[in-house]
């Protein structure tokens, strides 16, 4: 698991490569509610530019997220973690290809 300190309106998206077969695995643990999404590419780039995306995993406002996503092609995908708040918050993560 990997740890890093998300800082208050900001947003971290960690790139992963997706297998041909089978679920992904996606853990994340907040000191404080943060939103989470897993995105392919496209939709990784319309949310950065604000436009309209679609998400294949979502989760608004929370401090735990475990979910098995199987995502339909092996293609670069991320999970996106931001946070909202005012205050910098404690972000561990995992994801298991």
């Amino acid at each position: 698991m990997s740890v890093f300190t998300l800082q208050a309106n900001h947003h971290l998206g960690v790139p992963f490569t997706a297998p041909l077969l089978g679920p992904v695995h996606c853990e994340v643990e907040s000191e404080v509610s943060i939103s989470v999404l897993v995105l392919d590419g496209p939709n990784f780039l319309a949310w950065k530019a604000n436009q309209p995306y679609n998400y294949f995993a979502a989760a608004m406002g929370v401090q735990n997220f475990r979910q098995s996503v199987f995502v339909p092609s092996k293609t670069l995908w991320y999970l996106v973690m931001v946070n909202f708040g005012s205050l910098p918050t404690a972000v561990y993560f995992n994801v298991k290809t």
